[in-house]
């Protein structure tokens, strides 16, 4: 008798002291909105859970329902980096992304209610009552929506905030599908030419949303992150054990405002550098909102190269160029005033036109225009950008052919003038690419085989002064891009 109750004794305190190290809660387990889906689409829609405590977990059984009908029992492995302690972020919190390994998928259009409850950790049944709770309308035809990434960027720190900035390439390169990016610059007053790409609207921003930091970025007008890190900057890639990837990619299941972001009636006349467009709004649902919307428009500019980035350190050199900076904010850096109405009825458009006389110094051929749908409440701090879209201003013109849209989007070259290295970027489709330069007398003064989307120098300063001729081909294509040597 004493064995047992020994025993007992022992396999109840085992069980407390498992549940006091434990620690796991649902990540946001109720909100107040509906999100929108799409149907005949399979979503492996993913929850968060965070932990806290001496010991952390690594395996999760849970279920889930779809308006309380059968339960679907599934299970997950959760990984705090091997037990790196390291990996425990300022306020003491391990984070887990779940995504359900049945992918969701509606059939219909209709309304929906999701439940996901933990059943247990590392073996121990999960007791406490914590059910995520979310409320889904499906839609045919849905559009997705898509999260806007700002990267703040200030020249007061030196070259920090740009010559390493692989994460703003990854962005642009893998995540076009979930995420626009823009780069914001703010000098704080420095010399005058740490301000050439200086916006106002850049410093409301920080002011508005207190994010600063060489570099920082928020997403969709909050922060990266799920919780603050307040140990690095955004976003951290050796965050763990979550991976802020996901978060770029989660956006899709968050769409709050069902909407198609479009731009119309583009013009630009290349002599007076007058633009005018009107950023359009399309609703796909009946919406009665309780936070003000707001549609605005960013303009920004394409690889700017040759920006001085180095506290005047002629040893440094400005070695980048710069993706999609800011140059204007139409209609005001939160969207314009009034521009939604509280209601909308389903296939509802809003629209606001605007009229611009662009700076002489815009490189035209590289300016894109961002319409993005706000919702607007100073009170509670909530400037949420609910969809975002990117869009080339040569494309929306009509008189742009396409075989010169063809030509921009194949390779890149800048400096240009230059007098001493040029840096080619290409992208033209096909392994063995030939890059040529040729002088104005057609004579070939440069040759050699790259791959594609290739990086490569090029020294020009044996070079006379002049105009040369540069081409890419893959054997089926040629694109040509002139270059002048100074």
């Amino acid at each position: 008798m004493k064995h047992t109750l020994l025993l007992f004794t022992l396999l109840a305190y085992s069980l407390f002291s498992k549940a006091q190290t434990h620690i796991l809660r649902m990540y946001s387990p109720t909100v107040t909105y509906t999100t929108y889906f799409s149907t005949q689409t399979d979503y492996r829609y993913p929850f968060y859970v965070k932990e806290s405590g001496t010991q952390f977990s690594s395996s999760v059984k849970y279920s889930y329902s779809i308006n309380n009908g059968t339960a679907v029992h599934q299970s997950a492995t959760v990984n705090h980096n091997g037990g790196n302690i390291n990996c425990v972020n300022a306020m003491g919190l391990s984070m887990y992304r779940i995504a359900l390994k049945a992918p969701l998928h509606f059939n219909t259009p209709g309304k929906y209610t999701l439940k996901i409850w933990i059943d247990s950790i590392d073996g121990t049944p999960f007791t406490i009552v914590d059910t995520l709770v979310r409320k889904i309308k499906a839609l045919d035809n849905l559009t997705p929506r898509k999260g806007l990434s700002e990267y703040y960027f200030h020249v007061a720190c030196g070259p920090c905030g740009e010559d390493g900035t692989p994460y703003v390439e990854q962005m642009i390169e893998n995540f076009d599908d979930y995420n626009v990016l823009v780069k914001l610059h703010n000098s704080y007053g420095g010399p005058a030419q740490w301000a050439l790409m200086d916006v106002p609207e850049t410093q409301m921003l920080e002011d508005t949303l207190n994010i600063v930091g060489h570099p920082n970025f928020d997403r969709n007008r909050t922060s990266l992150m799920p919780f603050d890190n307040t140990n690095h900057y955004y976003p951290y890639l050796g965050f763990c054990p979550l991976d802020s990837n996901f978060i770029t990619k989660d956006v899709i299941y968050q769409n709050k405002v069902p909407s198609n972001l479009y731009i119309t009636n583009t013009q630009l006349n290349n002599n007076s550098n007058i633009l005018s467009f009107t950023a359009n709004a399309k609703f796909l649902d009946t919406l009665n909102f309780s936070t003000k919307v707001r549609l605005g428009c960013m303009l920004v500019e394409d690889s700017i190269y040759g920006f001085q980035n180095n506290n005047g350190i002629a040893s440094i050199p400005d070695t980048v160029f710069h993706r999609f900076v800011l140059r204007k904010s139409y209609g005001g850096v939160f969207g314009k005033p009034n521009s939604v109405a509280s209601s909308v009825n389903t296939n509802q458009v809003a629209s606001i036109s605007f009229t611009d006389t662009l700076p002489s110094n815009f490189n035209k051929k590289k300016l894109y225009l961002i319409p993005t749908l706000h919702y607007y409440s100073p009170a509670t701090s909530n400037y949420e950008v609910v969809n975002v879209r990117k869009y080339k201003i040569r494309d929306l013109l009509n008189s742009t052919s396409l075989a010169e849209r063809a030509e921009d989007s194949y390779f890149e070259v800048y400096p240009n003038p230059a007098s001493n290295m040029v840096q080619v970027r290409c992208s033209m489709p096909g392994k063995n690419l030939t890059l040529t330069l040729l002088d104005v007398v057609g004579r070939k003064v440069y040759q050699e085989n790259v791959s594609n989307a290739a990086n490569i120098s090029i020294s020009v300063a044996s070079l006379a002064k002049g105009t040369y001729l540069m081409t890419l081909s893959n054997g089926k294509e040629q694109a040509n891009k002139t270059i002048v040597v100074e």
